[in-house]
């Protein structure tokens, strides 16, 4: 599963697929996107407020879940 650009930061396996965090599936910065970051125009900015993962009551992951409730209000 992929994408053709990472917006500057890939994404943690835990947020992505709903299973437990993988140590060596972290997100980091991309490369090829922190470059554009330099010229305007470029570069599409986004955040979260989620740094860590957040389970419900049954132990599912539930980021992407509230991230959404977030920008939908």
């Amino acid at each position: 599963m992929y994408t053709s650009t990472c917006g500057g930061r890939t994404e943690d396996f835990s947020n992505v697929f709903d299973a437990p965090p993988v140590p060596y599936l972290t997100s980091v910065v991309c490369a090829v996107e922190s470059s554009a970051a330099d010229t305007p125009g470029l570069a599409v900015a986004g955040n979260h407020d989620l740094e860590q993962v957040r389970f419900s009551d049954e132990g599912v992951p539930v980021n992407r879940e509230l991230e959404l409730a977030r920008v939908l209000g």
